[in-house]
């Protein structure tokens, strides 16, 4: 009975430090992406979504984890982080007037209402 009991709790253990060590990942995973300063090439005929962000706005840091766990499961998003000087050209191209901002197609939407954000993202376009 106690080997029984034993075998329970070390199973719960080590399935509550997997779950830790996995979301720990992800938290890390996420941060690099939030903060990575690259140059994003975008193609006209993409149909994903387009966050363009900057990672020191706080408006960008409440909805960025919202749409990073999202976009692990629907690979439909790309990151562009406007702090990247060679990513600014998409602010003429796609009239960007504040971040975070996401285009879908013609459309977009601006700021950090998660309902709105999530319902936009379900529409089509």
């Amino acid at each position: 009975m106690k080997h029984n009991r034993r075998q329970k709790l070390s199973v719960f253990f080590l399935t509550v430090g997997l779950v830790l060590g996995l979301f720990m990942v992800s938290v890390i995973q996420m941060k690099s992406t939030e903060e990575r300063r690259i140059p994003i090439e975008l193609s006209e005929t993409t149909d994903k979504k387009i966050l363009f962000y900057r990672d020191d706005c706080p408006d960008c840091q409440s909805v960025f984890p919202l749409l990073f766990y999202r976009n692990l499961f629907s690979r439909d998003m790309i990151f562009v982080n406007m702090n990247h000087s060679s990513n600014r050209q998409y602010i003429q191209k796609y009239q960007l007037r504040s971040v975070p901002t996401i285009v879908n197609k013609k459309q977009k939407i601006t700021g950090t209402n998660h309902q709105n954000i999530l319902k936009f993202l379900k529409e089509k376009p």
